[in-house]
């Protein structure tokens, strides 16, 4: 099943959307290529930008920012 080509380098953007288990052993991928995968980056990038802005951090440091709120979410939450 599925899609087959000649060489991976036809395919282009390439971007897995979904995972999940079929059966014992057997793993379901669904991608996009092309500009369908082109505009869901996109929209990925946009999400993490809108996540900098509102936590008024660089891009980069969104990560350790989430990570710190949880932090003192879990702290004030032991009070």
């Amino acid at each position: 099943g599925g899609t087959h080509v000649e060489r991976a380098g036809d395919i282009g953007v390439f971007v897995i959307m979904s995972e999940s288990g079929v059966s014992a052993g057997v793993r379901r991928i669904e991608a996009a290529t092309g500009a369908e995968a082109l505009a869901y980056l996109k929209g990925r990038a946009q999400i993490a930008v809108d996540l900098a802005e509102s936590l008024k951090v660089p891009l980069k440091d969104v990560p350790r920012r989430v990570a710190a709120l949880g932090e003192e979410r879990r702290s004030l939450e032991k009070e």
